[in-house]
């Protein structure tokens, strides 16, 4: 939906609230789709979308709302739905949306609202929680199409006619052996375009591409975007097929995923954590422990800039370019962790040509550091000539401030260039150099680096 169309949904629900104009309302609900409306969630107090909530017209409606929204407004919304009104909402959600909401409550609700759901899809949500959160598992639903290779195409179309309506995905029929393990995929298309008495054996793709149900979110998202799948069957021990992931669900997890790239690069929190419309303290809270890096290396940084206090004295010109020193040594070394941290997530960086990517981030930090440190120089020599009319001094100093800003640009695109690789090769995050804690270090660096070598030259 657009923007300016959601402006106007938003207004329109708040207005028939407000005027208590319920079956006008109902209609508005019943004509939108369940994605445009979870849209309107987060413009709308608790009050509002509980209203929402409970006049769209069917359980399996209010489920498909429930999966669109952001977790933060997601968790305040459930937390004001009856027990009973919410169970039934899950027990006409898909698996994978059912694990989403249960995972945004505590233990004990989630316990509660398992137990008040069906034999069947209690057994099926419960499996699906056995697995970590951002793995396959976790992701994939158990409503597919499969087959065994003996089946012939016209006995698999005639089961497809009378019964796939429970099916997530039906382009797609996979191909198992006796024991279900994964033997073989077809599409409906093949199936139906084959001769009724072929076995499904004779004209399936032997080589499927799979995941194991404890592959990450990341990797099932690179290969469903690498093969262009629509979706992507789940393995468990020996090649058992016991699920799919969607292409609709993998856009969740793109989507996820940048979202938490963006904010730990901003050090802002977690996606569940943080919302515009939500409580003030709260976010502050979320908040406060990434600044903190910020405080520390502060602290560090005027020790560092007291150590050389002497030096400022003689020459208080170099403290009027620290600013510029900051700026450009922080930008560049943002610059290189950005994009390593975007190669390694577009699987673009091959571990073992490692030097080959350190060498040219090394060779644009010393092109960019050659650029500005000359520009920063003449800048410099220009303004130290101008107060003190000293062509000696200018040059000293021009030369300081050169070779200050070449060094701190270089060392930062160094920093920013190896910090992502290691952070990919320890199993952590590369997004998170980019945070506060990258940029105010890079700070304090330069200024070692920019004062001690002012010190060096000056005397």
């Amino acid at each position: 939906m657009e923007r300016e169309a959601q402006k106007v949904l938003v207004s329109s629900i708040r207005r028939l609230i407000r005027a208590e104009q319920i079956p006008q309302l109902k209609r508005v609900v019943a004509k939108t789709h369940s994605a445009d409306l979870a849209a309107c969630f987060g413009a709308l107090t608790i009050g509002q979308q509980l209203t929402v909530l409970r006049h769209v017209p069917t359980d399996a409606a209010r489920g498909d709302i429930l999966s669109e929204l952001e977790p933060s407004i997601l968790s305040n919304l459930i937390e004001e739905v009856p027990d009973t009104e919410l169970s039934a909402i899950l027990s006409e959600m898909p698996n994978d949306d059912t694990n989403y909401v249960l995972q945004v409550l505590d233990d004990d609700r989630s316990a509660l609202l398992l137990e008040a759901m069906s034999d069947e899809h209690q057994s099926e949500a419960t499996s699906i929680l056995a697995y970590e959160s951002d793995s396959a598992g976790a992701l994939m639903v158990t409503d597919f199409l499969a087959f065994h290779q003996e089946v012939t195409a016209g006995e698999a179309v005639r089961v497809i006619q009378e019964g796939a309506d429970d099916a997530e995905i039906v382009f797609y029929i996979y191909v198992t052996n006796e024991i279900g393990q994964l033997v073989g995929v077809t599409s409906l298309r093949e199936v139906v375009q084959q001769p009724t008495k072929k076995a499904l054996k004779e004209f399936m793709i032997p080589d499927v591409i799979r995941v194991n149900v404890d592959t990450d979110q990341e990797d099932v998202a690179k290969l469903v975007a690498k093969y262009n799948l629509l979706a992507l069957p789940v393995v468990e021990g020996a090649n058992e097929l016991v699920g799919v992931v969607t292409v609709d669900d993998i856009i969740d997890v793109i989507r996820h995923e940048a979202n938490e790239d963006m904010l730990r690069m901003a050090g802002a929190g977690h996606e569940q954590d943080i919302s515009v419309y939500r409580n003030p303290w709260e976010n502050a809270r979320t908040r406060l422990p990434w600044l903190a890096s910020g405080l520390l290396t502060g602290v560090v940084g005027m020790l560092v800039i007291h150590m050389w206090s002497h030096l400022l004295d003689r020459l208080i010109l170099l403290a009027a370019f620290l600013p510029l020193l900051f700026a450009l040594s922080r930008n560049v070394g943002l610059q290189s962790a950005t994009i390593v941290t975007r190669a390694i997530a577009m699987g673009q960086i091959e571990f073992g040509r490692l030097g080959r990517v350190v060498l040219r981030e090394f060779v644009v930090g010393l092109i960019c550091g050659g650029v500005y440190g000359l520009v920063a120089g003449l800048v410099a020599a220009s303004y130290s000539f101008y107060t003190t009319s000293s062509v000696e001094l200018a040059s000293v100093f021009a030369l300081s401030v050169s070779g200050g800003v070449v060094s701190a640009m270089l060392v930062s695109t160094l920093a920013g260039t190896v910090l992502p690789l290691l952070f990919e090769r320890w199993k952590l995050d590369p997004a998170t150099v980019g945070g506060p804690f990258f940029a105010s270090s890079m700070d304090v660096i330069s200024a070692a680096i920019y004062l001690g070598m002012a010190s060096a030259i000056l005397g």
